[in-house]
């Protein structure tokens, strides 16, 4: 999808399209160009009602009813109300804002949601993820490489469920850092009991939570395998603290190749070997990944 001359969809128009049934990504692309063909200035409701009422047979859903495009623009409406109290921020695909890192990926999101500074997503950053049960010693190294890459003016672009991302994050918020923390969910979920002190600490610091997903959209796992594309595409480069061979980490390092992200790995030392580790060992012995012995192994 390419960026296009001008934009004409704004992220509530697009909110409210994606309740539509049987309206993604794809179709929302192609209205996108027929609007672009067809309309001077700015849309209104009534525009893209008649927009999907004339094409619904070439924009893929026959069937389509005035009912149908009702429901989901009241459920639009009910989504941003409830965005617009917790003080969320949608961003569109088309605002000048939206990240360009996000736009080289495969089905970047039309739509982030977004509590914080935005500009946090332009600076350098470095991803650093690890094992949500890391070992005694991982979640010490979790900790310090944290404070050290802050040290090093990067911003961190992590997780905040348990394990390695929640004290990376913790770590950088005391440290009076920048960090992105992505969720595989709606951000309705800050408020649960898992994530609401340290969401907390990161909107008081300034700092930014970000997801893809509206408000109320449940923790699956497919999300968690979205949410890998968009950690590793916010960020330059990745660090992996301390995973095992089966993991979800693994897969986010594999993804950071596919992305052509530089990988770097803490080379635990060999006392501190264990089984959340083996990954961390796979990687460097590969060769997928640059040893980090030393915090200045990082190099950038």
């Amino acid at each position: 999808m390419n960026l296009p001359d001008k934009v004409v969809l704004s992220a509530e128009h697009i909110v409210k399209l994606l309740q539509i049934k049987r309206v993604g990504k794809s179709i929302i692309s192609k209205l996108h160009e027929l609007l672009l063909a067809s309309t001077l200035g700015s849309i209104t409701e009534d525009i893209l009602f008649d927009a999907l009422m004339d094409n619904a047979d070439v924009l893929c859903i026959p069937g389509l009813t005035k009912a149908d495009i009702f429901e989901g623009f009241v459920k639009g409406e009910m989504l941003l109300a409830e965005s617009d109290k917790m003080n969320i921020r949608i961003i569109s695909y088309f605002d000048n804002v939206y990240p360009s890192s996000l736009r080289l990926i495969e089905s970047p999101p039309l739509i982030l949601n977004l509590i914080g500074d935005p500009n946090l997503l332009t600076l350098p950053s470095i991803a650093l993820i690890g094992t949500r049960k890391p070992s005694n010693y991982g979640k010490l190294i979790a900790g310090q490489l944290a404070a050290y890459l802050i040290g090093r003016n990067l911003s961190l672009v992590t997780g905040i469920e348990s394990g390695c991302n929640s004290i990376g994050a913790k770590a950088c918020v005391e440290a009076g850092g920048k960090l992105i923390a992505v969720l595989p969910t709606g951000l309705d979920a800050i408020n649960n009991k898992d994530y609401k002190k340290i969401a907390e600490s990161i909107i008081e610091n300034d700092c930014c939570i970000v997801s893809e997903y509206m408000l109320g959209s449940k923790d699956l796992s497919s999300f968690l395998s979205n949410r890998m594309r968009l950690v590793t595409a916010l960020a330059e480069s990745v660090l992996v603290v301390e995973t095992d061979i089966d993991s979800e980490t693994m897969k986010l390092a594999h993804t950071a190749q596919i992305y052509n992200k530089k990988l770097f790995a803490f080379d635990h030392p060999e006392d501190k070997l264990n089984d959340k580790s083996r990954g961390n060992q796979l990687l460097i012995s590969r060769g997928d990944a640059i040893s980090v012995k030393n915090y200045s192994d990082i190099l950038l």
